[in-house]
């Protein structure tokens, strides 16, 4: 396995375009130049749809992820080879990286790169939060990363050509997703940390409760916590509205209707 696993790390180019045939050649040779790249881009369609259906297997949700951080590897090595279209790669890099749950694998610093490309540049609402929120959940302490900024150069040449992916890890280094603001302020609301900290709070529409909650125990029993989505009221077990679903992912914090109290998302 370790063996299958360095051949498709190693970076060895686009195949050659089998159409080139510099300047000087006759007709009978543009027309078999013509052929072979018919054959050619046959070849690399025919690699894009295996790749296709292997990725279907590889990412089945009963496995749960075991081989993702493969597939990782098998769609760099396909990008590297036949420089499939900017949307193609981006929608496999999205369905991997969904499926890699810890960074033990041999891949873990394809899957790093790969996270800060994809989550800080690409994905929509991407922002140094969303990096540091993956790396984050996925048990990485981001301060003592080391990131090899050289070995997705495939992925970067299609996807982002100017990122910069030093820069981009700095930024999720000192960003703070809303988790651990939410997990600062709970410190703070039972006395084990400063007032501080919560900035994105503080904005909300919801922080005058928040705030008197911070200070008077009978309010902080009325908030609600949760250690993840689940989408439901904590209390009465009935499903929220929609945009308060959409809240409390994105934003860690709304107002449930059926009970009225504030509920606090720490997986944000």
């Amino acid at each position: 396995m370790a063996m299958i696993r360095s051949s498709f790390v190693q970076i060895r180019g686009p195949w050659p375009d089998a159409a080139f045939g510099g300047d000087d050649v006759d007709e009978d040779d543009v027309e078999s130049l013509s052929e072979r790249a018919s054959a050619q881009q046959r070849a690399k369609d025919k690699s894009r749809r295996n790749f296709s259906e292997l990725l279907e297997v590889i990412l089945d949700p009963a496995l749960k992820g075991g081989a993702a951080a493969l597939a990782l590897s098998l769609a760099h090595f396909l990008t590297d080879r036949i420089r499939p279209e900017t949307h193609e790669v981006q929608s496999w890099v999205r369905r991997i990286l969904r499926q890699i749950s810890d960074l033990s694998s041999p891949e873990s610093d394809m899957t790093v790169a790969t996270a800060l490309l994809y989550h800080g540049t690409l994905q929509e609402g991407s922002s140094p939060i969303m990096s540091r929120r993956f790396l984050l959940k996925r048990g990485v302490d981001l301060n003592e990363l080391n990131l090899d900024p050289d070995c997705i150069p495939a992925f970067i040449e299609v996807l982002n050509p100017q990122v910069d992916l030093v820069a981009e890890l700095h930024r999720a280094q000192i960003a703070v997703t809303i988790g651990e603001q939410i997990h600062y302020y709970l410190e703070a609301a039972t006395g084990r940390g400063p007032d501080d900290g919560f900035d994105s709070l503080k904005r909300s529409p919801h922080w005058p409760r928040l705030l008197r909650a911070l200070h008077n125990p009978n309010d902080f029993a009325k908030i609600s916590v949760v250690e993840e989505t689940a989408g439901l009221c904590p209390r009465r077990h009935i499903l929220l509205p929609s945009a308060k679903r959409s809240a409390l992912k994105s934003e860690g914090v709304a107002v449930c209707d059926c009970c009225g109290r504030v509920i606090l998302n720490k997986d944000c």
